[in-house]
Parts: structure tokens; sequence; C-alpha cells
């Protein structure tokens, strides 16, 4: 009879019938469990070296960001100055037109700057996952093939 405070009850008894002859393998018969750890602490160290390069690519990243900040505030006070300093209305207006040609260019230059900067400390980052990946599969392949089946 069904158990009406637990629907599953009957559902847990026959699942424990199927599985009754169900072993996990014994993975310490498989490998060695201390080369494992091993693998496994180069792994945590390849992700750390990865993070720290990514970090490290960030703050160049913002530190170019101050950077050029800075260099478009002064030459913004500049600019305003040499526009100023200009007596003629049409001069004025042309060399305003100039300047935010100027400044338009600089603008995507720079975006162009931060843009490779994020990708290269991107890459560098992957590329030392990638390179652990392909070492962790070896290594996995080397330790499955010394131990007898």
């Amino acid at each position: 009879m069904a158990d009406p405070v637990n629907p599953f009850a009957q559902f847990e008894v026959e699942m424990k019938k199927l599985m009754g002859g169900f072993k996990m393998p014994d993975f310490g018969k498989m490998l060695d469990m201390n080369q494992f750890m091993d693998l496994q602490r180069r792994n945590m160290e390849a992700f750390a070296a990865a993070g720290k390069l990514a970090v490290e690519g960030m703050q160049a990243v913002a530190k170019r960001q101050g950077e050029l900040l800075s260099q478009m505030v002064e030459d913004a006070n500049r600019n305003m100055q040499s526009v100023m300093a200009e007596r003629n209305p049409d001069a004025q207006m042309a060399r305003q037109a100039e300047l935010a040609k100027d400044a338009f260019e600089r603008a995507i230059a720079n975006l162009r700057e931060m843009g490779e900067m994020v990708q290269k400390s991107n890459t560098e980052a992957f590329n030392v996952l990638n390179q652990r990946a392909s070492e962790n599969m070896d290594e996995i392949r080397h330790l499955l093939a010394k131990k007898p089946r």
C-alpha cells in the first residue's frame, strides 16, 4: 500500500532494488590519488596565473585610461585658449571644426588602443589556461595508462 504522507516511498524502494547491484568504481585502483591531487594543484596554479594576468591587464588599461583622460583635459584647455585667442569669428569656427575633427580621430585611436590592450590581456590569460588544459589531458592520459585495468 502506498504511503499517503510520502508519495515517493514506493519509488524509493524500487530505486534501491534497481541500484542495489551498482557499485561505484574504485578510483584508487584506476589512478594514484597523490598524482591526481598534484594535477589538480597545477590546474589551480594555472587558474591563479591566468587571473593574475587578467588583473594586471585590467590595471594597465585603467592606468592608460587615466593617462588619456588627463591628456584629454590638457588638450581641451589648450584648444579652448587657442580658439579664444582667435579674433575672427570665421577663423574661430574653422579652428573649432578642426579641433573637433582632431579630437574625434584621437578618441577613435584611443578606443582602438584600449581594445587592443584588453584583447592582449585576455589572450595572455586564455593562453595560460589553454596550455594547462592541453597538459592536463596529457597528464591524465599518462596517469591512466600507468595503472593496470
